[in-house]
């Protein structure tokens, strides 16, 4: 990806039906979204190296469930949904703790 794109939360990228991000961290500040891809879908943000991170997932914004937790190591991540399943609609959301 070319372009940087900062993470408002609530914010659509693409088609809406395909991905809605929602990140905001816990200190205010917005995480930040260096790069994504569609097919198959996978995410890359800054992050803050000790700081520990949730990527999270819904499909109604109501009932969010962790996909992936980690401590991070370095200033950026690669996230790739592990899980196996097709949904209609997949909301995601990146969460310091």
């Amino acid at each position: 990806m070319s372009k940087l794109m900062q993470l408002d939360r609530d914010g659509v990228y693409g088609k809406g039906q395909l991905v809605k991000l929602d990140g905001m961290v816990s200190t205010g500040t917005p995480v930040l979204i260096i790069g994504y891809t569609r097919s198959p879908f996978s995410l890359q943000f800054d992050t803050e190296p000790n700081r520990t991170y949730k990527v999270e997932a819904s499909t109604d914004f109501q009932a969010w469930e962790t996909v992936e937790q980690f401590k991070s190591t370095k200033r950026s991540n690669q996230f790739s949904d592990p899980r196996n399943t097709v949904f209609s609609h997949q909301y995601y959301r990146v969460r310091m703790e």
